[in-house]
């Protein structure tokens, strides 16, 4: 473990400190708002917002540790892809255990999960996939257990706590109950075989998250808040299932075939390119897994049956709720396992012969196929020799001040815990002018505070960026801006300047679309 946590901050450091997008919008902001208190001060339309904070709060310790010198930060951040790498070698003993494989194929394919492009490519960030990655792979190793030694109550009843704990943690990962308690059903339909995993699943789901939703329900009268709206009706958000639907396949083409698109690099499933085949040959190994191999055992025949249905339904679950790559990560680094497992089930012989030559040929060819082809992501990296987002030198004293940022590229909700801490925090957006609680709280707090500053990029205008400003009936005082002492290499200048009322504020019509 060790040598693994060595390798893991080695390869974070190489890569670089993380710079991302969510870092700058939400990842320092809500650790920051969990233990200030915020719940009152700060007013958004930031969808990100209200998401649990606990993933999140690691990082923001270690920026607060080492404010100025991302080093130590970015290597400790590696910790995360060593437990995954620890995880899968748990997987792949246990793979060994149900068939009997040679070490260097176990080695191979534990390889190509633990270097998939986007188990590297989030290897140092605060994207936190990785270490909730890491709760399901237990939970799979203690479900393939269970399987092993036909306990279908304690064993799976540890894996189905973790897979509700890692949905707590993060609520995409919900995927990892939804699949797995799925394809328990239908390896083990039985009831005593499923009444303890639902009531494991269900305590780790409140252990890490229940706190949350508890929160979220007595504060936004919604315990998922701003999800699921259109259930919920909350009077807070506007009554919709917020939800991004740019990655949703195009076509009846990329419905039926969208992981055979990712073997070249694109943006179909990412932010950002990226290039890997191993979910398209993980789901195919599935389709084949259920085929009724001879001379498989009924054990490893449950086995591979429970690993093809979780793949296959967590996938088309995770099309039809998200389509975002990132939140289906385990199917990456299970798609090696799943390959291997089939091949020795296919090709299973008699005790004492060994894998055969076709195995080691055809496994051979796909790990060099997988290495070739694979091109990690990269969602904004810079020098750990840098500060911290958190190193902001800034000419005014907010501690009393109501201070603006407008929502969207580019992000800027770290500003609240890199400024001195402002009284309230608004990020700004044209829906703040829906009929909802959260726009007439936010209109309060613009109207209603005085010593009031806008904090934007330059160059500065008076309306505002995009006419927000304009939009809440207020001017920025352009003459009396100060720039901001900023880490953010990202922004070339950073200016923070007074708020006044608009002398002559333009129809809502023409500002607010």
């Amino acid at each position: 473990m060790a040598m693994f946590g060595a390798i893991a901050a080695a390869g974070s450091l190489r890569l670089g400190a993380d710079a991302n997008w969510d870092l700058r919008n939400y990842h320092l902001y809500n650790p920051w708002a969990l233990l200030h208190d915020r719940w009152q001060a700060d007013m958004g339309w930031n969808v990100q917002w209200f998401l649990n904070p606990l993933p999140q709060l690691p990082y923001y310790a270690l920026v607060r540790l080492w404010p100025d010198d991302l080093r130590p930060v970015t290597a400790l951040m590696g910790i995360p892809g060593a437990l995954v790498a620890w995880a899968l070698l748990l997987l792949y003993r246990e793979l060994h255990r149900h068939f009997e494989l040679p070490t260097p194929l176990l080695t191979l394919a534990w390889g190509l999960s633990c270097t998939g492009a986007v188990t590297l490519g989030e290897l140092g960030t605060t994207f936190n996939d990785l270490s909730v990655a890491f709760i399901v792979l237990l939970g799979v190793c203690c479900v393939l257990r269970g399987l092993r030694e036909g306990d279908d109550q304690r064993w799976p009843a540890l894996g189905f706590f973790a897979f509700g704990a890692a949905m707590g943690l993060k609520i995409t990962f919900g995927l990892f109950v939804l699949g797995p308690a799925l394809a328990w059903f239908m390896t083990r339909p039985r009831f005593h075989a499923l009444w303890p995993g639902a009531m494991a699943a269900t305590l780790g789901l409140l252990l890490t998250g229940g706190w949350w939703f508890v929160l979220l329900q007595l504060r936004f009268d919604s315990p998922l808040f701003p999800f699921f709206n259109d259930l919920f009706h909350s009077p807070w958000w506007i009554p919709i299932n917020e939800r991004d639907p740019r990655f949703d396949p195009n076509g009846v083409l990329q419905w039926l075939f969208y992981p055979f698109y990712w073997w070249r690099a694109n943006i179909l499933v990412s932010e950002v390119p990226f290039a890997d085949g191993r979910v398209s040959l993980g789901l195919l190994a599935a389709l084949a897994a259920l085929w009724p191999w001879r001379g498989v055992s009924v054990q490893q025949r449950r086995t591979l049956r429970f690993m093809a249905v979780m793949m296959l339904l967590t996938y088309l679950l995770w099309l039809k709720q998200f389509a975002i790559y990132r939140y289906m990560l385990p199917l990456e680094m299970l798609s090696p396992w799943l390959l291997l497992a089939l091949g020795a089930a296919a090709s299973q012989r008699r005790a004492g012969q060994g894998a055969p030559l076709s195995l080691w040929l055809s496994s051979a060819a796909v790990a060099l196929l997988l290495i070739i082809t694979t091109q990690p992501p990269n969602w904004g990296r810079v020098s750990p020799l840098g500060e911290s987002l958190l190193a902001v030198e800034s000419p005014v004293d907010t501690r009393k001040a109501l201070v603006v940022v407008a929502q969207g590229d580019p992000p800027l909700g770290y500003l609240a815990a890199a400024l001195p801490t402002p009284r309230h925090f608004v990020s700004a957006h044209h829906n703040l002018h829906a009929d909802t609680r959260t726009g007439q709280r936010a209109r309060a707090l613009l109207a209603e505070n005085r010593e009031r500053y806008w904090v934007t990029p330059g160059p500065v205008t008076a309306d505002g960026p995009r006419g927000l400003a304009a939009c809440f009936g207020l001017q920025l005082q352009v003459e009396q801006c100060q720039r901001v002492q900023s880490s953010d290499i990202s922004l070339p200048s950073l200016m923070i300047c007074p708020l006044a009322d608009h002398p002559h504020p333009p129809p809502p019509t023409e500002v607010c679309p």
